[in-house]
């Protein structure tokens, strides 16, 4: 199944990879990870994304936090996102962007609330 979803990403030019504006592409990528997460998880879709960098072109950088971002809307706990999106992968885009949205979603102003992500 990884082979399968390297295979779409083969076709995909700069367009298909916008998460924002005019082009935005998100909810086909996220009906996409729907599909194939079930089979080959989100290390299989990391995987998949890393072999497209290595064999056909690089990723944009705001689509690479972009998948951090919506990897971290899809697990139970913030610590279930760092630890998939913490591989040293996609310049650790994805890991920035797991650790950003659990920043925001607890409140950039309550510091107890950001050091409990922590601890």
């Amino acid at each position: 199944k990884k082979n399968e979803l390297k295979k779409i990403f083969s076709g995909y030019d700069e367009d298909d990879w916008s998460v924002e504006g005019e082009n935005d592409n998100s909810a086909v990528l996220k009906s996409l990870f729907d599909e194939y997460e079930i089979y080959i998880g989100w290390n299989g879709i990391f995987d998949a994304l890393v072999e497209h960098e290595e064999d056909y072109s690089k990723l944009p950088s705001n689509f690479k936090h972009w998948i951090g971002e919506e990897l971290y809307s899809r697990t139970d706990t913030p610590k279930h996102g760092v630890e998939i999106a913490s591989r040293n992968i996609l310049k650790k885009a994805p890991l920035h962007g797991v650790v950003w949205s659990a920043i925001e979603d607890k409140g950039l102003e309550d510091l107890d609330a950001m050091f409990s992500l922590v601890f």
